[in-house]
């Protein structure tokens, strides 16, 4: 518990990494708890694409042996000491996870997990996509957005930059992440935004979880020229499910 506390102080890093184990225990095998930590560390617990099982080798533990001692001070620097940690690292991913942390939201958890889910090449494609549509904005004054699509449209992120205030924005975000989540048979969606004059690549974020199903209204949108088309539904009850399938009632969820 000492050296998972040591290496993973972040909260959601913590608990991002008991997820991994509790729910990749039965493909990822290893004889110590530290063979799976260092693993972890050095290319995350993620399914490889074509491998039924994975057995760790009792040796990968070597890497926290080396490093460990090093870390606490224990022992000089040494060669073997810099090959535990990942060399993928992307600053602008991580300014994005911090900011979402920011808002202190505890529902927020879930999009900081989904992001570790896209460390590596997922999340660089995410931020360039990112940086692109905000520096459209930024040269022509107009509203942009753009949208990606991951796990084999299992899932999927659609981002914002708005030029308009806040408001605008969140209508504008929510309205592109239903309709895009429909129209990909999605089961989880993302949805990042942000002003255009705001030094932040995030500004707001909303999620959604919940399976895809067949829904009449949404089937009838559509997205003509840049403007989201959806028809209006029949007026929702207070007790009702929220409108966003979030699952909560309306009045606890958007009738707030």
């Amino acid at each position: 518990m000492d050296i998972l506390c040591f290496y993973l102080r972040d909260p959601f890093e913590f608990l991002y990494y008991v997820r991994q184990r509790i729910s990749l225990c039965e493909y990822f095998r290893a004889a110590s708890e530290i063979s799976y930590l260092a693993f972890h560390l050095n290319q995350k617990l993620f399914k490889l694409p074509g491998e039924d099982r994975i057995l760790i080798q009792e040796d990968v533990s070597q890497l926290i042996d080396a490093h460990f001692p090093v870390a606490r001070g224990y022992m000089p620097q040494n060669p073997s000491t810099g090959r535990l940690h990942s060399k993928w690292s992307n600053s602008k991913f991580e300014q994005v996870i911090s900011q979402i942390k920011q808002s202190r939201n505890p529902r927020f958890t879930d999009v900081i997990f989904y992001l570790f889910d896209l460390a590596g090449a997922g999340a660089d494609d995410l931020i360039s996509l990112m940086e692109e549509v905000k520096s459209k904005s930024l040269k022509d004054g107009q509203s942009h957005n753009a949208s990606m699509v991951f796990e084999k449209g299992q899932s999927g992120v659609t981002f914002v930059c708005e030029v308009n205030e806040a408001e605008h924005l969140h209508e504008r975000l929510f309205k592109l992440s239903v309709l895009r989540k429909y129209k990909s048979k999605a089961g989880l969606w993302l949805g990042l935004g942000c002003l255009k004059e705001s030094p932040n690549l995030v500004d707001i974020a909303i999620f959604n979880k919940q399976p895809w199903h067949y829904d009449e209204i949404l089937e009838k949108g559509s997205l003509t020229g840049g403007q989201l088309r959806i028809p209006k539904r029949v007026k929702i009850g207070r007790n009702d499910s929220c409108f966003c399938g979030s699952g909560l009632k309306f009045k606890k969820c958007h009738g707030r």
